[in-house]
């Protein structure tokens, strides 16, 4: 064989095996014989049989679009693009698409190098095999749902779901009786959810200066800060239906559509014949739920779509509105019309990537917002802009609700829906994992005029150490209203996996699962674990077995000697009978 036609050979080489080269590369070798065969056998035949430069330009591009996209989402995420991360895109595609949006430029300008790369190499591969080609490419093409999850397959399974229709919304029917409170006259409450707002980052001591939230903090000086606070996952669905249901959304589809939610539960409660007025407003499109009856189970419903008066595909196409400025001021303007006992949810969105920030305030320099590994101090110092731009508007709707419970008891409580990470564990943003800057929330409670008795406010201070979940905030609420012991709520407080901070803890809490994948909840990679008292279990797809944290100190370590990472993983058998790699845990 003359030097040339080796030459022609290496070239097809290279575009015949770039795939499963870099897919070892990433990951491992892991694609197996079958995987790998079946992608050298694809691309190496479609190499043979591109012999026209439209046929060589077309498979240029495919392969520079397919090795672009996988190669930028294993950068955040430690895996490729497969149905599930497109599933999981798909149903939060307003939160993703910013995110999307931000990365674009840089996965354009990387396939259209790769695709000049690939064409180059196809235009000096080897002549004169074009049949031999064609059957080999499509011999690969029908093994390739057997390669497990090489770039090439994974990137198919993802293309599927653009012929997948989205599974309808269930109605929950949710019917609760009436719950007489024990007290003489409900508190207002206003509970204010942040998002993705890690702990590390706000306000965690009220004796102490607060750079990123000084509005809030002054506003309300003596309120209890739960410095030990956890999300039980760290996407929005599934952290906001375990805050707002009290209960991990674990089950069947149906079983969380038909779970109560803090807006049921408020409704049905009664004292001296009046009822609780409930209203959510929102700066997210109505995608969070479950069921698709939410509307009715408040008095006033407010998303994103009704902020700016059209329907809404991505955050990012309304960020020059404003949403959170707009949300801040429609809740102002109708707290001082509101009549009898508020509860009053606001869910603001600003703090997702990638970050609303107020250029005239922006005290945290130099900052960026594009995620890029070189430039994480710059896209922190722009997350907390977009914390203290939003504290402003949380301000307003503060002042806005005290002025109108005046001399009345009132509840604030704050916290966010999950955390956020910049480089910790491999990840930025949210969702890979459930590592500690991914959960640890920050979360508040402040009351006044009476709202708490002297119990109920020693048994709160009593817990701002303590390890606490979401999965505590709806008891709490139930027992500022006076019904957590109702007779009604028997079998549905039984159900409810937290505990009330208005009482002593009779003891530890029993461990509980952290996840990021149910079927409420196509996760995008697949990740789970176990959250105790001064320690987590944490494990992703790469991963043999669990990996015990500490959740204390800043950046979580390695403990595996700790004896609770032993209760842990015994704990573990019973919630996760496998681990994310798909081997029984044992």
């Amino acid at each position: 064989m003359t030097p040339r036609a080796l030459m022609r050979w290496a070239l097809w080489a290279t575009v015949a095996l770039e795939l499963t080269l870099v897919d070892g590369a990433l990951r491992g070798a892991r694609w197996g014989l079958v995987g790998g065969g079946a992608s050298v056998a694809l691309w190496g035949g479609l190499a043979l049989w591109a012999q026209q430069p439209v046929s060589r330009a077309g498979v240029a591009v495919v392969l520079g679009a397919v090795l672009a996209v996988q190669i930028s989402f294993f950068r955040g995420y430690r895996t490729f693009v497969d149905l599930d991360a497109a599933l999981a895109a798909k149903r939060m595609w307003t939160d993703v698409a910013p995110v999307v949006a931000a990365n674009l430029p840089a996965v354009l300008g990387l396939a259209l190098a790769l695709s000049m790369l690939h064409f180059a190499c196809l235009s000096f591969a080897p002549r004169g095999h074009a049949r031999s080609g064609m059957l080999a490419a499509l011999a690969g093409g029908a093994l390739l749902p057997l390669s497990g999850t090489t770039p090439d397959a994974s990137a198919a399974r993802a293309l599927s779901v653009l012929v997948r229709q989205p599974a309808a919304r269930a109605s929950g029917n949710v019917q609760l009786p009436e719950l007489a409170s024990a007290r003489p006259r409900l508190p207002h409450v206003l509970f204010v959810l942040t998002e993705s707002v890690r702990a590390s980052d706000y306000c965690q001591d009220p004796t102490t200066p607060c750079p990123t939230a000084p509005e809030t903090a002054a506003l309300l000086p003596d309120r209890v800060a739960l410095r030990r606070l956890h999300s039980v996952g760290s996407y929005s669905a599934i952290a906001v239906n375990a805050l707002l249901g009290g209960r991990i959304p674990g089950g069947s589809r149906s079983a969380v559509a038909e779970t109560p939610l803090v807006f049921d539960f408020a409704r049905s409660v009664r004292a001296g014949g009046a009822r609780i007025k409930v209203h959510y407003w929102s700066a997210h499109v109505d995608s969070l739920f479950e069921r698709s009856d939410v509307r009715s189970a408040t008095d006033s419903f407010v998303t994103l779509e009704d902020l700016v008066g059209r329907s809404v595909d991505s955050l990012e196409e309304v960020r020059d509105r404003q949403p959170d400025a707009l949300l801040a001021e429609l809740a102002s303007a109708r707290l001082a019309g509101t009549e009898g006992p508020l509860f009053v949810m606001l869910h603001l969105s600003g703090t997702h990537a990638p970050y609303w920030v107020d250029p005239r305030h922006a005290p945290f320099q130099p900052s960026r917002h594009s995620a890029s590994w070189s430039g994480l101090a710059e896209l922190h110092n722009a997350y907390k802009n977009a914390i203290f731009t939003q504290d402003a508007h949380v301000a307003r709707v503060v002042r806005a609700f005290l002025a109108r419970a005046g001399a009345e008891p009132w509840l604030v409580a704050l916290t966010s829906d999950h955390g956020e990470a910049f480089g910790e564990h491999h990840a930025i943003h949210h969702g890979q994992n459930t590592y500690p800057e991914q959960i640890h929330v920050p979360g508040f409670l402040a009351w006044g005029n009476g709202a708490l008795d002297a119990d109920q406010a020693g048994a709160l201070s009593s817990h701002r150490n303590d390890a606490l979940s979401h999965l505590d905030f709806l008891p709490t609420l139930l027992d500022a209203w006076g019904v957590w012991d109702a007779f009604p709520l028997t079998a549905v407080r039984g159900r409810l996996e937290g505990r009330s901070l208005l009482r002593p803890f009779a003891g530890p809490r029993a461990p509980l699962p952290l996840t990021n994948c149910t079927e409420l909840f196509p996760c995008p990679l697949k990740n789970w674990g176990v959250l105790g008292e001064r320690h987590a279990l944490v494990s992703q797809a790469w991963d043999s077995g669990f990996h015990c944290v500490e959740l204390e100190g800043g950046h979580a370590r390695p403990s595996l000697d700790a004896p609770e990472c032993g209760q842990l993983l015994r704990a573990s058998r019973a919630l996760w009978p496998r681990l994310p790699n798909g081997e029984p845990n044992r």
